[in-house]
């Protein structure tokens, strides 16, 4: 991403005709940019790493993630495939093969903060598309510290797809490994009612519309436990409480005059992913506003085993 092939010690002031396709800062790193109706937009690849157990590197940083990527490189005559090769040894050091376009592009405007550039220009967004490689093997050479990223390779490990929250970098999956997608990317949500197919937005769960803030909308999560958790219908002002300190394991305090809802039967559902949208960093919790198709059904005969096999730990008050 910060690869030099030019050290400017000099001023470098913006010419839009001398620089159309980029700029050197003063530290010496090449800004590419793409124009779109004349506005500066920073034009970047991403890569999902995939191993032999079809997992994803990621470096995941609170809610959110990171994968190896930054701006191609026109200048250097790569292409994004070769722009993502070289950022998943710098900044991974990692080793990719069968590298795949996925087609997949996603353009974001109107950072909260504009990304500047140099003297008298900053990105009006960025503009990324999406690659898939396999994993090859650990790169164990030499690389510059103005490109190396020492954060994602002491943080960032491969995990499971379901990992994936990014609509586009789940689209790029199902594009590409339509039947590794199913089987991997999933939400989660349960409840006291049984032998659903499809969960419709125009029709909800009346105890989920009472919880959150939409009646149509639904609402899941990536988490197993926190979906658990809402196995029977209780709220807030019942005195409930549900929640997790640090990596303990979620928690449900409950009034006792509340201890036979636990007795009624429940079922876990998995459900496709790709609709869903993160609602708050802050919390587990996910919307679609599309239909969503149920993958699997797990049936419980009481919401005790149901939030036993998901470790939610409950206390009476």
């Amino acid at each position: 991403m910060r690869s030099i092939i030019k050290y400017l010690t000099e001023s470098t002031k913006f010419d839009p005709v001398k620089n159309k396709d980029g700029v050197y800062s003063k530290s010496g790193v090449w800004n590419d940019i793409l124009w779109i109706r004349n506005k500066p937009y920073r034009e970047r690849a991403e890569v999902l790493i995939l191993n032999n157990n079809n997992e994803v590197f990621l470096e995941i940083r609170g809610n959110d993630y990171r994968l190896p990527g930054g701006s191609i490189e026109r200048r250097l005559k790569r292409t994004g495939k070769k722009q993502v090769y070289e950022e998943a040894k710098e900044e991974a050091r990692i080793i990719i093969k069968d590298t795949i376009d996925s087609g997949v592009i996603y353009k974001i405007d109107k950072p909260p903060a504009k990304w500047e550039i140099d003297e008298g220009l900053s990105y009006e967004g960025k503009i990324t598309s999406i690659y898939i490689a396999k994993y090859d093997k650990q790169y164990k050479g030499f690389i510059h510290k103005i490109d190396r990223d020492d954060k994602m390779v002491k943080n960032g490990k491969f995990y499971p797809l379901s990992k994936l929250t990014n609509k586009y970098h789940i689209k790029a999956i199902k594009k590409v490994f339509p039947d590794l997608a199913a089987q991997n990317m999933k939400m989660y949500r349960s409840g006291h009612t049984q032998n659903i197919k499809m969960f419709n937005p125009k029709n909800p769960d009346k105890a989920h519309n009472k919880q959150f803030r939409s009646k149509n909308l639904i609402y899941a999560t990536n988490n197993p436990s926190y979906a658990a958790g809402f196995c029977f219908d209780w709220f807030d002002k019942e005195g409930f409480r549900f929640g997790r300190i640090n990596q303990n394991p979620w928690l449900l305090e409950m009034p006792k005059k509340y201890k036979n809802r636990l007795n009624q039967k429940c079922s876990f559902y998995e459900l496709e992913s790709a609709s869903f949208k993160k609602i708050d960093v802050r919390t587990p919790e996910y919307y679609s506003e599309k239909s969503v198709k149920v993958i699997k059904e797990i049936k419980f005969d009481s919401c005790y085993d149901c939030l036993e096999k998901y470790k939610v730990q409950i206390r009476f008050i």
